[in-house]
């Protein structure tokens, strides 16, 4: 009974002590800010190690730039898969078509008339490719996997035309009244036009080639190719228009050049 006393009593002493005066509290009482300070200074030292480094820096910014390009990329395969995967039929495939078509009419609601002008050609060209991509199934072992590589290949071109197609028609007035018109991005849409016009041969050759092939499939197929080749005329129309355009400098010293 005394030593139960005695041990309730030093247990009191202890916790009445202050941790200046219990060397035991005062380390337990230090151990978390002590690993704050670490947690601190190991977020500090990274954060100067960045500032230091902007090769580190750029690095990671480039990951993250990277990361959301693939997801970007991941939610356009999905959506052209839904296209190859879903349909059984030629009347089931060109039912998700008419539908993908005013999916991507809807999406123009909320741009701006300059760009309204820009994406309403070019998702032609988008559509098509994506079509095209969804009749690898209809067009048999050997012909459906060549037709939707080319169709992969368009639909990047697409989204490098609508870029260059941004900056002519984003450049600034007077800009345009002095220099002229933007050259690299109008030789940019000329290259792409040029490899554009490769593929339409080869699509063509698909189309020919494609004997056994469904005959409402091989129409869509001509539609679809036919749409592609007439984009490619507006692009080759505005890249030449543009590289003409020299402006005031180009009218009175060009030439010299």
């Amino acid at each position: 009974m005394a030593g139960a006393m005695a041990t309730q009593a030093a247990s009191s002493k202890e916790k009445s002590q202050s941790p200046e005066e219990n060397p035991v509290i005062q380390r337990q009482t230090s151990v978390k800010p002590k690993q704050a300070d670490q947690e601190k200074e190991k977020a500090q030292g990274k954060e100067n190690f960045q500032s230091k480094n902007p090769d580190a820096q750029k690095t990671i910014q480039t990951r993250q730039e990277t990361k959301t390009k693939n997801q970007g990329e991941e939610q356009q395969l999905k959506l052209q898969e839904q296209l190859k995967v879903m349909t059984k039929t030629p009347e089931e495939f060109k039912k998700m078509v008419n539908e993908k078509a005013k999916e991507l009419k809807a999406s123009l609601r909320n741009k701006n008339n300059k760009e309204k002008n820009i994406y309403q050609h070019q998702y032609r060209v988008k559509l098509a490719a994506q079509t095209i991509f969804g009749m690898q199934n209809f067009l048999g072992e050997k012909l459906g996997p060549k037709a939707a590589e080319i169709a992969k290949q368009l639909d990047s071109s697409v989204k490098a035309t609508i870029m260059a197609e941004k900056k002519i028609q984003n450049r600034n007035r007077i800009i345009r009244f002095f220099v002229g018109g933007d050259k690299k991005a109008a030789a940019e849409i000329k290259r792409e036009v040029q490899q554009n016009r490769k593929r339409i041969q080869e699509l063509k050759k698909v189309y020919q080639e494609c004997t056994d092939c469904d005959e409402q499939i091989k129409e869509m197929l001509k539609e679809e190719i036919q749409t592609i080749e007439q984009e490619q005329i507006r692009l080759k129309q505005l890249a030449d228009k543009e590289e003409k355009s020299n402006g005031l400098i180009g009218f009175l010293f060009g030439w010299l050049f």
